[in-house]
């Protein structure tokens, strides 16, 4: 694979933006793809300006510029066939929308790589091909989003924050060495996963996101004075909330044979080289300078619930049932949620029959995952 690598990038959003601008302007052959229900609002300024604007100040490592991409499309084929690296830059909320419209268009020797599939992207994704009797390409899945970025307008992108050494395995994990030898061109920092339950349960965004939010609900709207997200909404008391929710998930991943990392301790391993510290998750969520400029949102109606539940504390909920593990925090936050949105976050969110692993014991979860089988005889992927 030469330098020249062509890589697809999906979404419109923060996330997509800034690692179009950031590959781009490292050298690589990037084609931005949105759907084409969001593309005037999205990508349709960047592809009549003509570049994305890369804000990048005072970050070691990423550089400040016009970013002149490729290919800026809302037209699946332009984008998809002929990558080599097909990159899922979206919501949770948003994958299977572009799975389904991406599925007849994928092949077997592409990498298709989930940076916000919460937990369960690449089950789901792969469980998609299967029904479809579809060749399925090599899928992988990381912890979380490489950029803590946020934008400036309709062209414009800034980068506050690059996370050092996110957790990535392919699915199944007995090719994750494959993915990283082919991601590590992109992303050099990344490090081997042992499956993508590990980084189903190593994505923070439910743990952070959610206690933080649903304490801040009374200040969260428009109509009131603006706040930083984590700077200002995370106080102690909050970020006992949030370390307990983390007792919760790391008590999951042990009943599973997964030794998972404190929240605290992987916030200071993706941002200790740009000054976060804490000895508690509240000092070093309030204090860390690559969420400085993490303005809170102005509804509740936003993705830190409405993606961060259903995708994220739901089927870590339903997880943690199967292996008869209590989790009173997630629960309440779940209710806490659905009451504030009047949603039925449990009706609306992934379920363990989505992702292909109801009703299997946790022998079988584990060899779906490692090997492509629930139990070595029917290949899944």
């Amino acid at each position: 694979m030469s330098r020249a690598t062509t890589i697809a990038v999906l979404g419109g959003g923060n996330g997509a933006f800034a690692a179009a601008a950031d590959l781009t302007l490292r050298g690589f052959s990037v084609r931005l793809l949105e759907v084409p229900e969001l593309a005037a609002e999205t990508i349709t300024p960047v592809r009549e300006r003509g570049a994305l604007e890369l804000l990048a100040p005072d970050l070691s490592g990423v550089a400040s510029g016009p970013a002149v991409i490729d290919v800026i499309t809302d037209r699946v084929e332009e984008a998809v066939v002929g990558a080599e690296i097909v990159l899922y830059v979206v919501p949770a909320f948003a994958e299977r929308r572009f799975s389904e419209w991406c599925l007849p268009y994928f092949h077997p020797d592409q990498l298709v790589v989930l940076f916000c599939g919460n937990f369960g992207g690449a089950l789901e994704l792969a469980g998609l091909f299967n029904s479809q009797s579809l060749p399925t390409p090599l899928i992988a899945e990381v912890e979380g989003l490489v950029y803590s970025a946020v934008k400036q307008g309709p062209t414009a992108v800034r980068v506050s924050g690059i996370k050092a050494g996110l957790a990535c395995a392919a699915l199944p994990a007995q090719r994750t060495h494959e993915a990283l030898e082919r991601v590590l061109r992109l992303f050099p920092g990344f490090q081997a996963a042992a499956n993508v339950l590990e980084t189903s349960l190593r994505n923070l965004n439910p743990v952070l996101h959610v206690p933080v939010s649903v304490t801040n609900a009374g200040r969260t709207s428009a109509d009131k004075p603006k706040w930083r997200f984590y700077w200002d909404g995370v106080t102690e008391p909050v970020g006992r909330l949030v370390q307990q929710v983390d007792s919760e998930r790391l008590s999951v991943g042990r009943a599973i044979d997964l030794d998972l990392p404190s929240a605290l301790d992987v916030l200071l391993s993706w941002y200790g080289h740009q000054g976060a510290r804490g000895s508690t998750i509240a000092e070093a969520m309030s204090t860390n300078p690559a969420y400085e400029i993490a303005w809170a949102p102005e509804t509740l109606a936003h993705r830190f619930i409405t993606e961060d539940v259903p995708f994220g504390l739901v089927p870590i909920e339903a997880l943690a049932s199967s292996v008869g593990i209590p989790t009173p925090t997630i629960g309440a936050l779940i209710t806490l949620s659905s009451q504030l949105l009047d949603v039925d976050f449990r009706a609306r969110g992934r379920n363990l029959a989505h992702l292909g692993i109801e009703g299997l014991s946790r022998e079988q979860v584990r060899h779906l995952v490692e090997k492509g089988s629930a139990s070595g005889n029917t290949a899944f992927f």
